[in-house]
């Protein structure tokens, strides 16, 4: 008969599993392995100033200390900073954290991506109000110029 021991999966580490048939026995050390880590993904790099970041695209995984570090999706307990980060920081030129934070079955993990500000690109510029001529040896008036900067 064979006789095939327990583990406990709900006490992370190293264990033993005794397996017995008929007179033989051996015992096997299994790894009851946890989620360490979280892994973002689906957040831009890098977003304009003055842009909010996006994170309508943004999935979380948790990472298993295994070998193969194996990934479960974690749709649920899951809070950020987005909104601070859209607010109080919009036009910042600094890089942006944004803070993920995980509570529920697997425990309590955090994690951040770091999102870099870039200028927006200029893409034309306008003028008006400019006089098309001068009188030779007179001064140019620029005070009636206007400029637009189109981004």
């Amino acid at each position: 008969m064979l006789t095939l021991g327990t583990i406990d999966k709900d006490t992370a580490g190293e264990q033993k599993l005794t397996v017995q048939y008929l007179d033989k026995t051996i015992e096997y050390t299994v790894k009851v392995c946890e989620i360490t880590s979280l892994e973002i993904r689906g957040v831009a790099s890098s977003v304009q100033s003055g842009k909010p970041i996006d994170i309508s695209g943004m999935k979380v995984f948790g990472v298993y200390n295994d070998k193969e570090n194996t990934l479960v999706e974690l749709n649920e307990g899951i809070t950020t900073n987005i909104e601070e980060l859209n607010t109080t920081y919009l036009n910042s030129t600094e890089a942006r954290v944004l803070n993920v934070s995980y509570s529920g079955v697997y425990g309590e993990l955090t994690g951040s991506v770091t999102v870099y500000t870039s200028a927006p690109e200029l893409i034309s510029i306008e003028i008006e109000n400019f006089n098309k001529e001068v009188l030779l040896n007179n001064a140019y008036d620029k005070t009636s110029v206007v400029v637009y900067a189109n981004y």
